[in-house]
């Protein structure tokens, strides 16, 4: 980041297709989708460097599931869902700033399902 800029954001307008840069902040990004297919989500997730916090809801609940993690590489997002201070589950998958997909693994490990949710740009 140079001096004076306060946006955080060291890419510059020649890197347009780069994935996030290291420095760089983003608040309140929605994606929607589904885990196999046929639970629908919504997330909100906020990304500042590599740590990733936020919560996500099943359409047919709306009750909030708190997911916290991070982005390594630049494109490979951890993010480990809890319910009233206990693991319930992760999302495993690639990440870029329209899209993330990969898979949702139970707690215990004994589930594994698909999942695939893109940015909500409203």
């Amino acid at each position: 980041m140079t001096p004076g800029n306060k946006s955080g954001n060291s890419i510059s307008d020649t890197d347009s297709g780069a994935i996030q840069s290291i420095g760089e902040t983003t608040e309140g990004k929605v994606y929607e989708g589904k885990i196999d297919n046929k639970y629908g989500i919504v997330m909100e997730l906020s990304i500042n460097d590599e740590s990733v916090t936020g919560s996500y809801y099943y359409t047919s609940k709306k009750s909030p599931i708190t997911l916290s993690g991070s982005i390594d590489n630049g494109n490979i997002i951890r993010l480990e869902e809890t319910v009233k201070g206990k693991s319930t589950g992760q999302f495993v998958g690639s990440y870029t700033p329209d899209e993330i997909s990969g898979t949702w693994i139970s707690a215990d490990g004994g589930k594994e399902m698909p999942f695939i949710v893109t940015r909500n740009n409203q």
